[in-house]
C-alpha cells in the first residue's frame, strides 16, 4: 500500500493559503512601491515648481503670479502629505502581510515536518515488515522438514 499522508488535504489548504498570502504580499509591497515612486515624483515637481518661482522672482513677475504660483507650490505640498500618510498606511499593510506570510510559511512548514517524520515512519514499519517476511523465509528455508499444511498439523494433534 503506498504511502498517504493523513493531512494531505489540510496541507494543500495551506499551500493554497499561503500562494493567496504571497499575491497579497506582493500587491501590498507593488502599492507601497507605486507610493514612493509618486512621492519621489511630487518631490521633485515641488523642487522644480520652487526653482521655476525664484528664478521668475529674479526678472521680475505679478503679484497675481506670484500667488497663483505659491498657491499651486501649496497644493503640490498636500498632495505630498497625503502621499505620505498613504505610504505609512501602504507600510503598515505590507507588514501585517508580511506577518501573516509568515504565519502561512509557518503552517505548511509544520505540516511538510509531520509528513516527512510520517513518511519516515511508514518506510520503517514497511522495512520491518520486509525483514519479517525475510526471516520467515529464511527460517522456512533453513529447515524445510518442519513446513507443514494445516492439516498436516490437525493430524498431528489428533494423534
Amino acid at each position: 500500500m503506498p504511502f498517504q499522508f493523513r493531512f494531505a488535504i489540510v496541507l494543500r489548504h495551506r499551500q493554497h493559503l499561503l500562494k493567496q498570502a504571497q499575491v497579497a504580499m506582493a500587491a501590498a509591497q507593488a502599492r507601497y512601491d507605486a507610493l514612493e515612486s509618486r512621492i519621489r515624483a511630487v518631490s521633485a515637481e515641488i523642487a522644480g515648481q520652487v526653482q521655476a518661482l525664484e528664478a521668475r522672482q529674479s526678472e521680475g513677475m505679478t503679484v497675481s503670479d506670484y500667488l497663483s504660483h505659491k498657491e499651486f507650490l501649496q497644493s503640490l505640498e498636500r498632495h505630498l502629505l497625503l502621499l505620505r500618510h498613504d505610504r505609512q498606511n501602504a507600510l503598515r499593510a505590507v507588514e501585517n502581510r508580511k506577518k501573516e506570510l509568515l504565519e502561512k510559511r509557518k503552517d505548511v512548514r509544520m505540516l511538510e515536518l509531520l509528513e516527512e517524520k510520517d513518511r519516515e515512519e511508514y518506510r520503517y514499519l514497511l522495512g520491518k515488515e520486509d525483514r519479517k517476511r525475510m526471516d520467515e523465509i529464511a527460517s522456512y528455508q533453513e529447515s524445510p522438514d518442519k513446513i507443514t499444511t494445516r492439516s498436516e498439523e490437525d493430524e498431528l494433534q489428533e494423534e
